[in-house]
């Protein structure tokens, strides 16, 4: 498991005067009641044959089509986990918030609720998740490279063709080429079910006509169209929770909908997370800083006037003046009581002392701008995966980045590590 560090902060707000507050099991019970037992005869479910045919395209693990038999029937709840249309690859935000779904998942599961089976749902407007889906480069680039389409699978190169090659490299083009599809979603819900393949009870939730209603203009009006699309898979399917990002508009529309369906289903907010990798680590141990400090507003070359003195030949000097006139005292103070042989070896100690503050002003001189310079292009290569392009992290990098460095465990892992029902900020250090 990787290291977890969180941080005091508070949710955001998600209606208009009240802070969110983490649902109790009693919610979850009140939800299975009202939307698998009392609705069920009131919902129209999608054929059987197509959500499963959809699940057999999408490469769904073996649970994924018998849970689609146990929620046709009634037997099962199902907890909703929404991600975006944009980008034919997730984003570390989305990858999260399946984790933060299928933890919510196993935690009723062990307190004997009634089933239920984590579905994924790309409901969420493009322009609700508008993050740029970067990689860091070497030299703390932040580039944007997964685009909408790839046309090809022999495009799929381009996705890592700003990332050093590493152990993995080989296992993650494959891993690209064999969930390539024309259609985008397609291709990320794919790509979602192989990082998640070995967790049972997945299911996809919606078939992709839900895209698309009539007489809706998406781009303009994200907001009122993500609401009749959530309202047309809730009239579709015993959704029991649906677990919200923490970023984008859709945040409200997810516990406003809540409010107003009389609390059927259980807004469940997804886990907050930045990821500290082992180089951003080392960076921020040299100078004694805290991530958090890099996430703030403060630029990194204030922190380095912070570390380093803007004068450091004057405070060389006053710390030379110190030290000498406290020598200088002491050889009085000597020779007043008539040690006057030892004051003066003291002298001796001090003319040597002035000397070599002399050789260390001449470094200081030499050094102190290269010092400086290598400060601030580490630091500012630490915000670069931090923050990158001054984003938050989640809904900006691509998981490609860490598929790259961290392989094929590296979802799992991350998911072991969080606490889904704990609203502080978690930071993971990815180092070892």
């Amino acid at each position: 498991m990787y290291r977890v560090r969180k941080l005091n902060r508070k949710l955001p707000v998600v209606a208009r005067d009240a802070h969110f507050r983490r649902p109790r099991l009693a919610d979850f019970q009140q939800a299975f009641t009202n939307v698998v037992r009392k609705a069920s005869f009131e919902r129209v479910l999608p054929s059987a044959a197509e959500l499963k045919r959809l699940n057999r395209n999408l490469h769904s693990p073996r649970g994924a089509i018998s849970a689609v038999d146990t929620i046709k029937h009634g037997n099962a709840g199902v907890v909703l986990v929404p991600v975006s249309e944009q980008s034919c690859v997730p984003s570390l935000a989305e990858v999260v918030r399946v984790a933060t779904g299928h933890g919510l998942v196993d935690i009723l599961e062990r307190r004997d609720l009634h089933p239920c089976a984590l579905c994924v749902w790309p409901g969420i407007p493009a322009s609700f998740d508008n993050g740029p889906r970067c990689v860091v480069d070497r030299n703390g680039q932040a580039i944007p490279t997964a685009g909408a389409v790839l046309a090809s699978a022999d495009e799929v190169e381009k996705l890592l063709a700003h990332l050093p090659h590493t152990e993995f490299t080989p296992w993650l083009l494959e891993l690209l080429r064999e969930v390539w599809d024309e259609d985008p979603l397609v291709m990320k819900l794919r790509l979602l079910m192989k990082l998640f393949g070995d967790w049972p009870a997945m299911a996809i939730a919606s078939s992709f006509a839900s895209r698309q209603l009539p007489g809706m203009i998406g781009e303009r009006r994200p907001r009122l169209t993500y609401r009749a699309h959530l309202g047309h898979v809730l009239e579709q399917f015993p959704v029991i929770s649906v677990v919200s990002p923490l970023e984008g508009g859709s945040l409200t529309v997810d516990s406003s909908a809540a409010a107003a369906l009389g609390g059927q289903f259980v807004h469940f907010p997804s886990v907050s997370t930045t990821l500290v990798e082992g180089k951003v680590e080392r960076w921020l141990d040299k100078y004694s800083l805290k991530p958090e400090q890099l996430l703030s507003k403060v630029q990194p070359v204030e922190l380095v006037n912070s570390i380093f003195p803007s004068d450091p030949i004057g405070t060389l000097k006053a710390s030379r003046e110190t030290l000498l006139a406290k020598l200088f005292q002491l050889e009085n103070d000597m020779e007043s009581v008539g040690f006057g042989k030892s004051a003066q070896s003291i002298d001796k100690i001090a003319n040597r002392l002035d000397a070599q503050f002399d050789q260390l002003a001449a470094a200081i001189k030499t050094n102190s701008r290269s010092e400086r310079e290598i400060a601030v292009n580490q630091l500012t290569k630490a915000r670069s995966y931090l923050r990158p392009l001054g984003r938050p992290q989640g809904p900006s990098m691509s998981i490609v980045h860490y598929l790259n460095f961290y392989g094929p465990d590296f979802p799992q892992i991350l998911a072991s590590s969080l606490e889904i029902s704990d609203g502080r900020h978690h930071l993971v250090y990815l180092g070892a």
